[in-house]
């Protein structure tokens, strides 16, 4: 695994800065420990003073690092190198701008556990939502079985299921539920289940049946 870590320098030379007509820059590793990396940058520059110049001043310095690591990582392995550089100057002011790449990073064996078992955990919840997606679809498929998908809840003018139900008229064990289709009507469904239209009356209100409505149809006992 790699990583960029950006450092940024001001210098404040004794004299202007116009031009830099060479740089060049190097770094140092000089430990490695405690998630603490550090080292040094050795920075070399020719540089005018005004753009009528002629003579090239040389500039030399050494800007230490020190790099804190996160305690899950282990960098006895780290590779440090500088990806890139560049400068600005102002007046008798270089702002040094610095990406250095740290390469080789590992996790630590713990830290590697904690990471599987949380994109465990991720994994779980994905499956889970996938489930609940997946119920929604069967229950539309229940429906769209029934020829029509129709609104069984938001119709006030519907009858709930069980509300003509009388108790002491009790003769079944099972029931059956039935969805209105365009088609049906009271013969057609009671001949359907091979039931009576009284029988049907018992647990239903049938005056009016419509589109959507859920009859209750009771099985004999066998």
């Amino acid at each position: 695994m790699k990583q960029i870590v950006p450092f940024t320098k001001t210098i404040t030379f004794d004299t202007n800065v116009d031009e830099i007509t060479s740089i060049s820059l190097d770094k140092n590793i000089i430990s490695k420990k405690d998630n603490t990396i550090n080292g040094t940058f050795s920075l070399y520059l020719e540089y005018k003073e005004n753009d009528i110049s002629v003579n090239v001043l040389k500039f030399e310095s050494t800007i230490p690092f020190d790099i804190d690591l996160d305690e899950k990582y282990l960098i006895e392995n780290t590779k440090i190198d500088i990806d890139d550089f560049y400068y600005e100057i102002d007046d008798n002011k270089v702002k040094l701008n610095i990406d250095l790449l740290i390469d080789n990073l590992e996790y630590k064996e713990s830290t590697l556990t904690e990471i599987i078992e949380q994109k465990n955990e991720e994994k779980k919840v994905v499956e889970n939502e996938d489930r609940f997606i997946e119920k929604e679809s069967i229950e539309d498929l229940f429906y769209e079985d029934e020829e029509k998908k129709v609104d069984v809840v938001s119709d006030n003018n519907s009858i709930p299921i069980f509300q003509t139900y009388d108790e002491s008229k009790e003769t079944y064990v099972t029931y059956k539920v039935h969805i209105v289709r365009d088609d049906d009507t009271v013969e057609s469904i009671c001949s359907k289940y091979e039931i009576s239209k009284e029988d049907l009356s018992n647990y239903n209100e049938i005056n009016v049946i419509k589109l959507g409505d859920k009859l209750i149809v009771p099985t004999y006992k066998k």
